[in-house]
């Protein structure tokens, strides 16, 4: 009988929250993915808030913070597909927060 290694939660759970993203166009469930990526002090100003197609809309703070992911968003796209799945997120919209 062959043995099958159980794959661990943590490695599934991103696949799966960008399904549920995708399905719903809700990203807020991306919260924790999106933290990880992109490390605590753009976590503190920026957040997901959909996910339409494979672009990500991104609430962000201040014009001065949404220049900033601008300029990284090749990196930021790179750094969650590698978290998400080939072609999760290609690209990233900004939205000023409330």
């Amino acid at each position: 009988m062959a043995s099958r290694e159980l794959t661990p939660l943590k490695e599934l759970l991103p696949t799966a929250l960008a399904r549920v993203a995708r399905e719903t166009g809700r990203a807020r469930q991306l919260k924790p993915i999106w933290d990880e990526a992109v490390g605590p002090a753009i976590a503190r100003c920026a957040s997901p808030l959909a996910l339409e197609g494979h672009t990500l809309v991104v609430s962000v703070a201040s014009p001065r913070w949404e220049a900033e992911l601008r300029s990284r968003e090749a990196d930021l796209c790179k750094r969650l597909e590698s978290r998400l799945g080939k072609g999760a997120v290609t690209s990233l919209r900004f939205q000023l927060s409330g």
